[in-house]
């Protein structure tokens, strides 16, 4: 063991001991029969729901005029009757979601405009450690929980604040870096930082790891291989992730996790699906927001999240607005911990035809079958309805081909009812913020 480890350990024995004990379950649950896991997500999810019940008027309200009683709650197969709950609920409701047990206290707060753009404040509570999720996770990368690690994101936070932040990760040394302080000119000075600082593990929203790979590809710096690199905020293409990999010398991660519900699923080192956090998140594919029924494994459906341990503001059958597939079996690297795809996806990614008529799903795989013929992409429609297809050529000598190909079918799936536009270009836009596939200026109604 490390002198790191050794002192984390100590820490942890002295000062974080509920963080020691959630860590230790977690290495203990990710290695269960599969069955077990399975029926403690389903008590953990009922119990959580019967929780809501009794201690937030919101749920007491949404259940009972829902035709289901306290009684109901006791039974784990009543879980997938119940109404699933969105954005403009929450804000709406938010006091109400509060429960008993909420104080100041124990209320972490949490602030999002997301994907959508629609702003919304939710509460964590405090009394759960989150580190040990992140931990686990990382440990499937080769990363320890003592190893130094890079952090880029929107930390917009005050100097005080980030210092009490470092203070509170030692023994490893943790870089917070700005996406808002970031721009094309940056990076040089950043890749000189992380080269100094060698974290082993750097972690970033997907479109900064791929302007940092640009930045490395095309300007021919140097730039010291972390042990593993996690990407979030955007699904990865295979053609990304070859990019990012082939250029920046460090397997790429995916995760899966929101403001409202931290640390929801991430890949292992098979990197084929995304262990769901089931020990402390249940997803669930079902069949539509309004009625909520959850469908079969393997099938694609729109994701709902019940956050198992949120006690201070409960989210129970959150509808995430992506869509994803929980897949069937175990994988194979001895972690049981259920599989889900990538979520390919957001339900609010739609083009609209003049008259109303939505095209949605699958906007995001439009490269799928030929995934060196774009690095990137972006769909986006003027207020004439119109469509123009971003694309940054792949490495493929057949690209220009390819992306015409995909062109013409997307074409037909406008049904030839508005102009659609190939644009090449050399990179996309920085704009600081999480990446958007899909875009639109038509007005909404």
């Amino acid at each position: 063991m490390s002198a790191r480890e050794v002192a984390l350990s100590l820490k942890l024995s002295l000062a974080k001991r509920e963080t020691k004990r959630v860590y230790s379950e977690l290495l203990h649950n990710e290695r269960l029969p599969r069955a077990e896991v399975d029926r403690l997500t389903d008590q953990r999810a009922i119990d959580i729901a019967a929780f809501a019940f009794d201690h937030t008027p919101f749920y007491r309200d949404l259940y009972t005029s829902a035709g289901i009683s306290r009684a109901d709650l006791r039974d784990p197969e009543a879980f997938g009757s119940l109404p699933v709950i969105d954005r403009s609920m929450i804000q709406e409701n938010e006091p109400l979601l509060r429960s008993s047990e909420a104080t100041e206290a124990n209320l972490r707060t949490h602030h999002t405009t997301g994907s959508t753009g629609q702003p919304l404040t939710t509460y964590c509570d405090e009394r759960v450690p989150l580190a040990p999720l992140a931990w686990r996770m990382n440990r499937w990368w080769g990363v320890a929980p003592s190893d130094d690690a890079a952090h880029i994101g929107r930390w917009d936070i005050p100097k005080r604040k980030k210092l009490a932040k470092r203070i509170a990760w030692l023994p490893s040394r943790v870089t917070l870096v700005s996406v808002g302080l970031l721009d094309q000119h940056a990076y040089g000075d950043m890749i000189a930082m992380l080269n100094q600082r060698r974290p082993k593990l750097i972690e970033g929203y997907h479109h900064v790891l791929v302007a940092l790979a640009n930045h490395v590809h095309n300007e021919g710096v140097y730039f010291r291989p972390p042990v593993a690199l996690g990407s979030t905020s955007a699904p990865l293409t295979s053609e990304v992730r070859r990019f990012i990999e082939s250029t920046l010398g460090a397997p790429v991660h995916d995760q899966y996790r929101c403001s409202e519900v931290p640390w929801m699923a991430g890949e292992c080192g098979e990197r084929n699906g995304l262990h769901v956090f089931a020990d402390m998140r249940k997803i669930e594919a079902v069949d539509g927001q309004r009625t909520g029924r959850p469908v079969a494994q393997g099938t694609a459906g729109e994701l709902v999240v019940t956050d198992l341990t949120n006690r201070v503001f409960p989210l129970v059958r959150y509808w995430l607005g992506d869509r994803g597939s929980i897949r069937e079996g175990v994988c194979p690297c001895g972690v049981t911990l259920p599989l889900m795809d990538s979520p390919d996806g957001r339900n609010i990614d739609t083009l609209k035809l003049p008259g109303g008529t939505m095209v949605a799903g699958g906007l995001l795989g439009l490269f799928d079958e030929v995934p060196s013929a774009a690095r990137q992409f972006r769909l986006h429609q003027d207020a004439d309805y119109s469509v123009c297809l971003s694309v940054v050529p792949g490495p493929d000598p057949r690209a220009r081909e390819q992306i015409d190909e995909v062109a013409r079918r997307l074409r037909v799936r406008l049904e030839h009812r508005v102009p659609l536009r190939v644009e090449l270009v050399d990179s996309m836009p920085y704009t600081g913020a999480k990446t958007k596939f899909v875009t639109s200026d038509v007005p909404v109604g």
